[in-house]
């Protein structure tokens, strides 16, 4: 009971934390659109979210005490509407940029970025395609054609990284896994890559037959350049399987 009132007054739980997490998800429970993303760069920011849940709660604040007790807002005036925590999941410390390639399609630049149910062979970030047309190119492929090796690339941080070379690799596949000796097969740089695009690189390839791990590697920074196998455990590098064979109609 408010003394000064003598209303009963609802006690709205986690509003800040409702309104922050509605901002993140650009939607509230109901579904409802939340314009959080204000300069419209398909990011929301933490002072966006803030921006957001403060002119949320103010505007609720302006609203009269029987209006917060009705069905009008029951994602924050039941207990069964109260957002949950918000974690923030960082694999290392953050940093200015990330330039990043999927290892598959559910692939968020978290790291490691598969369990134990998924083999990171199938990037839709890494492909092959015809140098004259650039029509899509699936395996397997002929040994001894040329094609184009194709790779695109995020940046998911907060700054622009400047340039960002990738090479690309091949190495022999080993069961569910690949060779730890790569062999280069030509590099594409990208000059600038702004928060939240994301610029398409190539090479050229002519391969032998064979079965192989076709590799991305992005090289933004040291810490983006060892040579290993980990694609797995890296946001940097993506790969899919070819099979190039030596011969028919495909």
């Amino acid at each position: 009971i408010n003394p000064s009132t003598g209303a009963t007054d609802v006690i709205l739980h986690g509003r800040f934390s409702y309104w922050v997490s509605a901002a993140l998800r650009q939607a509230d429970l109901m579904e409802v659109g939340v314009a959080s993303d204000t300069d419209l760069n398909n990011l929301v920011s933490i002072q966006e979210g803030f921006d957001a849940a403060r002119a949320n709660i103010s505007a609720e604040n302006s609203l009269s005490t029987a209006e917060y007790g009705g069905d009008m807002f029951p994602a924050i005036s039941t207990p069964e509407g109260i957002a949950p925590c918000i974690f923030i999941r960082l694999p290392f410390p953050g940093n200015d940029h990330d330039a990043f390639s999927m290892d598959h399609d559910d692939d968020d630049g978290t790291v490691p970025s598969v369990d134990d149910s998924v083999v990171p062979f199938e990037s839709p970030d890494v492909w092959l395609s015809d140098p004259a047309t650039g029509g899509l190119i699936e395996s397997p492929v002929a040994a001894g054609t040329e094609y184009r090796v194709n790779a695109r690339v995020y940046n998911i941080g907060c700054a622009d990284p400047g340039p960002v070379e990738v090479e690309f690799f091949t190495a022999v596949r080993n069961g569910n896994g690949c060779e730890t000796i790569w062999t280069s097969i030509g590099t594409d740089d990208i000059q600038h890559l702004p928060v939240g695009e994301t610029l398409e690189v190539s090479a050229t390839w002519q391969p032998n037959a064979g079965d192989y791990c076709l590799i991305a590697q992005l090289s933004a920074s040291p810490r983006d350049k060892p040579n290993d196998a980990t694609v797995a455990y890296d946001n940097n590098k993506a790969q899919v399987k070819v099979e190039v064979v030596a011969a028919g109609p495909f």
